[in-house]
Formats: C-alpha cells, sequence, structure tokens
C-alpha cells in the first residue's frame, strides 16, 4: 500500500473517529476506488515504457494493448477524484461548500482536468477493443 496515503488518524477527526459502519464503509470504497486508479496509472506507465524496449519488434496487438490501458486509466483517474470528491462533499454535507477547507475548489479543479479527453470516447475504445478485438488508434498526447 502506497504510504503517501496513510489512513486517517486520530488527529484528523474532531473529537472519536467515526466508527459508523456507513462511514467507515464509505471511507473503504473511497479509498479503494482511489487505489484502483492509482494501480492502473501506475500499469499505465509502465507497460509503454516496456513497449519502446522492444522497438521494431513491437506489434500492431502490443500497441493496441498500450492504447487500451491507456484509455482505461485515463477514465479511472479522471472518474476516481470525481467520485470521490462528489461523495466526501455529500458525507461532509453543507459545511463543506465553505471556502475554508477548499473542497468546493478541489471539486471544480478535479473536474476542469478531467474535461479535455471526453472519457465516453475512451470508454468505446476500450469496450470495442474487448468486445470486438478492435484496435483503438494510437496517439501519443499532445
Amino acid at each position: 500500500m502506497d504510504s503517501s496515503w496513510p489512513p486517517a488518524s486520530r488527529q484528523s477527526w474532531p473529537g472519536r473517529p467515526p466508527q459508523d459502519p456507513y462511514v467507515l464503509t464509505a471511507y473503504g470504497e473511497l479509498a479503494v476506488a482511489a487505489h484502483g486508479a492509482s494501480a492502473l496509472a501506475d500499469q499505465a506507465v509502465d507497460v509503454p515504457i516496456r513497449g519502446l524496449a522492444r522497438g521494431e519488434d513491437l506489434n500492431d496487438d502490443e500497441c493496441a494493448e498500450i492504447a487500451v490501458l491507456a484509455g482505461a486509466a485515463e477514465t479511472a483517474a479522471s472518474r476516481a477524484p470525481q467520485e470521490i470528491t462528489t461523495r466526501a462533499l455529500d458525507a461532509i454535507g453543507a459545511r463543506a461548500a465553505s471556502s475554508r477547507h477548499g473542497f468546493d475548489r478541489f471539486w471544480r479543479n478535479a473536474r476542469t482536468h478531467t474535461l479535455r479527453e471526453p472519457v465516453g470516447d475512451r470508454l468505446r475504445e476500450v469496450g470495442n477493443y474487448f468486445l470486438n478485438g478492435a484496435h483503438p488508434p494510437f496517439t501519443l498526447p499532445s
């Protein structure tokens, strides 16, 4: 587990840490979403590096796998902060609207960064690859 994401400590909660099973379950779901997106991003970085090392031996199927993994990682990286922040804001309630902690700004920034590449296009490419074996276009980001 990534040590840069420690579990919440007693100091991060006013009074006692929450024991409500719904809060704990929600926190667990959000942690899983964050770790899943992070793990997929790590894979999406490693695979092209290995592909580049193969040079001209890299075939079309391998290029397609790289493109699909990159598309899946982009989608996960787009959805995770939106889902996590939205659910956290729901859990916090009206206090989340205060600019004191910057939760609203984090959500807005996460949303703005995800608008560059529509996830619908990537999801269609990923789905078409897994269902039909269709190779997505292999493009490098500009």
